[in-house]
């Protein structure tokens, strides 16, 4: 099935391949008295390319009369008149180098100024890395960056607990990410789906090592180059990878408490055209955990408390290897390999107590559960990339192919106590799952102007998932299935995406760019057992358009328009996946229907010396918007809950946001960021109209001291106000996290010291009302306890607070770039 969907792919990726060579020849040439420019600009040390170098075209008079910044291979291309001139090219923290009396002769084309070297200026050096520091959040108008490599409170802890940490960005005790509120968001690695995120996203995120990642981006308002998935936004994963000649890298072990060790490496070996590089990451550790539920009548009397004990994790291993062959100046190709092991072990423990009318204890059993838990992972990936003559005119093609494998063992054993106590409960689930699938993007960027470009590409993915759960309880000293949680569920989803965008720049303060999207989606589910099938096909077209004016260099403003979808994922749909609580069983919904938003933002940045400000407006319009809904019944004598996504109805959002910076002395770096927002929840809930609306509100803060000669002291602050959903409202939550670090082996290592949750309050709290049966639940959990963990890291040939923005290297293949 996959080859034969994705024929249609395949054939317009090589029309689209062939052509380009002849779509280039046709160009259009410029007019004849306008010269070209071009240059590389490197490093002298280590000829690594330098990325946002500028390069200025003067006149005699010392006038400009021309310009431009290198891009990521640290090339340049600037259009001028013949004449005489000086080139002046400059690059923070490196001394400016000039290029005085240029002859540009008249009838040139195009004139080279070949590799220009810079050298590092020593005295720059001390101030360039205090910058660096505060540069570990990135603000743009159209997304942000949190450069991951350059954050001490970072080190030795999981994607999950990074996300947790940037703006706009929550995760909560089950692994979910939000964004601005909104859980509809797309998670991918390097710009694609990746096995590093597994099949459901959450536990591989809290398994994926901070090792291993440079740098996250956020990008709220996507355009039509972006897939449509994700109404919310994209949170794009960049590991690391570096292309500096030789041999360099970067080493690192950590230990903590609760018991955790951890190791990471990763390497790269240029030569001429090849570019080795690896990255490794092993962990192990187990996290603690608990939780207490519970339950009130429509009297307020107490029926029902459930404490909840948990100890999960064991070994994972990632480990990540391929290459980069620069076949010629204008042709790239990178093969890579990824494989994901993970081996858990995992114990829980569940105490229910209930109570009667005049609040006495009339029931109460034990539970208990261990379980193994497998999960490797593989995944290939080849990418093609072709430049052509003018900056920014390429053509980069992506293919993927992943297979995700998961295999989970369970025993539970129930003991009752009491007065008309049952027999023991012996019972076991099973549950085995795999994806597999193919991924095939193709990328095209003509520039036909100085900032005018025009993009338009295809995206094709297949994916098979085939999950079988079984549930079976001992009777009689034989195991028989429970028909009600036993059955085989297979997923095929096949999605075709091609996309148009142009955009130019008027007036050199106005930018314009529209876009537009269309995809077709093919879905079946289908549950063996029951015999139940459920085909879904339909196409859906996905405008953008993004307006900008700058007023002055350092300040701009941006109105930006989306249409996003989030079709239902695997484990939305997936009626059976969980046993570990018999009271509450959680599951999915196989007849979801996918959500649409229509999403508006107006922004706008302003930057100063040692100050940096970002501010936005935001509205969103969710329809068929997916909530989970709890049903509550008697059986036995106990308050089951049973809880499953369904589409609710609709949801309007407006809400704000704000991101500041500022270094108010040298040695003190401080930023905050804030969102808030009112919605209005409108939907059915048992054919009862229910409408929810209410105002909610985050903030966090960071400072960093740099206490000279000593170390650096880190300090994170964030608060989550209540928010209310279709059936209850999640409490407020706080949470602080300290980081200590310190260079030292002639500052090519770093000793950190990080105290994730300081004061142990990152506690999830939420209540819930079936309003049916009156019934109120009060549950709070923690998932991980205050953690301690002593990191070292040693740099070989890679020196701190170079190479850039964020003091971090340069991304890993894809980037977040243009190939969605």
């Amino acid at each position: 099935m996959i080859r034969i969907s994705l024929i249609s792919g395949w054939l317009f990726f090589l029309c689209f391949a062939c052509g380009l060579d002849l779509f280039a020849m046709t160009e259009p040439e410029g007019p004849v008295a306008k010269v070209r420019l071009i240059g590389k600009v490197v490093d002298s040390e280590n000829d690594t390319p330098l990325e946002f170098a500028t390069v200025a075209i003067l006149e005699p008079d010392g006038s400009v009369a021309g310009g431009g910044v290198t891009d990521a291979n640290g090339k340049f291309s600037v259009e001028i008149r013949p004449g005489k001139f000086t080139v002046r090219i400059e690059f923070i923290s490196y001394q400016k180098k000039e290029i005085p009396n240029l002859v540009i002769a008249k009838g040139t084309r195009q004139h080279d100024l070949g590799v220009v070297r810079l050298s590092a200026d020593i005295k720059a050096l001390e101030a360039v890395e205090v910058k660096a520091s505060r540069a570990r959040m990135e603000v743009a108008l159209d997304k942000k960056i949190l450069n991951v490599a350059s954050d001490p409170t970072f080190k030795g802890v999981s994607a999950s607990e990074i996300l947790d940490n940037i703006p706009s960005v929550s995760v909560d005790l089950d692994g979910n990410v939000s964004l601005r509120g909104s859980g509809n968001v797309r998670i991918l690695v390097d710009g694609k789906p990746s096995g590093l995120t597994g099949i459901s996203s959450t536990d591989a995120l809290k398994t994926l090592p901070s090792e291993m990642i440079e740098r996250v981006e956020v990008v709220t308002n996507p355009s039509a180059r972006y897939e449509a998935e994700g109404t919310a936004g994209i949170i794009n994963i960049v590991l690391k990878k570096n292309k500096k000649k030789g041999v360099n890298g970067t080493f690192s072990v950590n230990g903590g408490f609760p018991g955790s060790v951890g190791a990471g490496v990763n390497l790269n070996f240029r030569r001429e055209k090849l570019n080795w590089f690896v990255n490794y990451a092993a962990r192990y550790g187990k996290n603690p955990g608990s939780g207490v539920t519970e339950q009130f009548n429509a009297d307020n009397e107490l029926i029902s408390r459930q404490y909840r004990d948990h100890e999960r994790g064991g070994w994972s291993n990632s480990v990540r290897f391929g290459a980069d062959y620069f076949i010629n100046e204008t042709n790239t190709l990178t093969a890579a390999l990824l494989y994901r092991y993970e081996d858990n072990d995992n114990e829980s423990s569940i105490k229910y107590r209930d109570y009667g009318p005049s609040g006495d204890l009339v029931g109460q059993s034990d539970r208990s559960e261990t379980e193994n838990e497998t999960e490797p992972n593989l995944e290939y990936s080849l990418r093609y990339k072709k430049t052509f003559e003018g900056e920014g005119h390429e053509f980069v093609a992506d293919f993927q192919y992943r297979d995700t494998k998961e295999k989970e063992a369970s025993d539970f054993i129930q003991v009752f106590s009491g007065e008309g106590a049952r027999e023991p409960l012996n019972q076991r689930a099973g549950n085995e799952e795999g994806e597999s699938g193919m991924l095939l993007t193709a990328d095209y960027v003509y520039p036909f102007s100085k900032y005018g470009k025009f993009e338009s590409g295809y995206r094709g993915s297949v994916r098979r998932i085939e999950n079988d759960y079984q549930v079976q309880s001992l009777v009689n000293d034989n195991w028989e299935n429970n028909v009600e949680l036993t059955n085989t569920m297979i997923y095929d989803e096949t999605i075709h995406g091609v996309y148009a965008m142009v955009g130019e720049k008027f007036w050199d303060r106005l930018s314009l760019q529209g876009g537009l999207r269309m995809e077709y989606t093919d879905v079946v589910t289908e549950l063996k057992q029951t015999d139940d099938k459920t085909p879904r096909d339909y196409v859906d077209f996905f405008p953008s358009s993004h307006i900008t004016f700058e007023f002055a260099e350092e300040q701009s403003v941006q109105f930006s328009y989306s249409r996003r979808i989030l079709r239902p994922r695997f484990w939305d749909l997936n009626p059976f996946f969980t046993f570990s609580d018999s009271r509450m069983i959680f599951g999915g919904n196989p007849k979801l229907d996918p959500e649409y938003t229509d999403s508006y933002e107006l922004g706008y940045i302003r930057n100063w010396d040692d100050v940096s400000l970002s501010a936005s407006g935001y509205y969103r319009r969710t329809t068929d918007i997916i909530q989970r809904l709890t049903r509550l019944t008697e059986e036995d004598g106990e308050v089951i809950s049973r809880t499953r996504p369904e589409n609710f109805g609709t949801e309007d959002a407006f809400g704000g946001e704000f991101t500041f910076a500022v270094t108010p002395v040298k040695w003190w770096d401080f930023d905050l960021d804030a969102n808030a927002y009112y919605f209005i929840l409108e939907g059915m809930d048992r054919d009862v109209p229910v409408k929810r609306e209410g105002f909610t509100w985050r903030f966090r803060g960071t400072s960093k001291i740099k206490i000279a000669g000593l170390f650096d002291w880190q300090t994170r602050f964030g608060f989550r106000a209540p928010q209310k959903s279709a059936q209850g409202k999640r409490k407020a939550v706080y949470a602080v996290d300290l980081g200590f670090s310190r260079d030292i082996l002639n500052d090519n290592g770093t000793l950190t010291l990080n105290v994730r949750d300081l004061f142990n309050s990152r506690k999830w709290r939420w209540e819930a009302t079936d309003n049916e049966n009156g019934i109120r639940t009060e549950r709070e959990f923690q998932w991980r306890s205050r953690t301690v963990t002593l990191d070292f890291s040693y740099r070989l040939n890679t020196k701190k607070g170079r190479g850039g923005r964020g003091g971090g290297q340069s991304g890993g293949s894809g980037g977040g770039g243009g190939m969605f």
